[in-house]
């Protein structure tokens, strides 16, 4: 569908489930009136994490210009799943309003403070901030596990985060996001804090790199080298919302 004549409500799934680490996540585009644009693709299955990847101060050598345009693909164009749009999203104004509600811990406050600080650092054209006395453009519901399945239209089982997001001609509206307050360890918490986010500021795909943030069932608690420099190149104003495959790949080889 052409995402300059429609808008478009983007829903994510992140599922951890109970034996493991193996994952599973679906990912669905619906149009305005909440109708399927395409046939939904199947639930995809992770791989157990590797114990022994480094993290990004572990003098990881930085990611090539080849990985970097290949994960951008994944993460911001989507392009392995048949039910997306292929364009870029992201948010066009100045600064983005992040909402709270649910009465989130101290260690989930400060996750989430942490996490949008990260983001502020590598985005040049956006910044995100909490205020709760606006309409957030960006609404983080803190809420029990067990809740998820009566206030969260079309839940899929075993799904312990959740993103939803609007979208005109590449331009996000507004996104909503649920994080659960209870059945995870803080650790957990924070990295799906660290994750939904991600999705919320335009990176819809999920990567196949384990120490990504954006991998399926990541026990990541930050940002990788090459989800930082994937941030970066999202918010390039060179990087227009709406831009296809082919518009990216052209900037990108000048």
């Amino acid at each position: 569908m052409n995402t300059g004549t429609k808008s478009l409500i983007l829903a994510f799934f992140c599922c951890y489930l109970v034996i493991g680490s193996v994952t599973a996540a679906r990912v669905q585009l619906l149009n305005a009136s909440g109708a399927p644009n395409l046939p939904l693709p199947n639930s995809d299955t992770g791989t157990s994490l590797r114990p022994d990847i480094p993290s990004p101060s572990g003098g990881i050598a930085p990611p090539s210009k080849t990985e970097i345009t290949g994960e951008f693909m994944t993460l911001a164009l989507d392009l392995k799943d048949p039910g997306s749009s292929h364009t870029v999203n992201k948010w066009a104004r100045p600064s983005v309003a992040v909402g709270v509600t649910g009465g989130p811990d101290e260690p989930s406050k400060e996750c989430l403070a942490e996490a949008i600080t990260e983001i502020n650092n590598l985005t040049s054209s956006v910044s995100l901030y909490t205020n709760d006395r606006e309409k957030p453009a960006i609404e983080m519901n803190f809420i029990p596990l067990k809740e998820f399945p009566r206030q969260i239209k079309g839940y899929v089982a075993n799904s312990e985060g959740y993103t939803r997001c609007e979208s005109t001609k590449g331009l996000l509206q507004k996104c909503t996001i649920w994080v659960p307050t209870t059945d995870v360890t803080d650790d957990l918490r924070c990295t799906i804090i660290r994750h939904e986010l991600t999705h919320g500021i335009g990176l819809f795909g999920h990567s196949t790199h384990p120490e990504s943030i954006m991998y399926q069932g990541t026990t990541a608690t930050g940002y990788s080298l090459l989800d930082q420099e994937v941030i970066r190149l999202l918010y390039n104003t060179r990087i227009f919302p709406g831009s296809t495959e082919e518009t990216v790949r052209e900037y990108l080889s000048e």
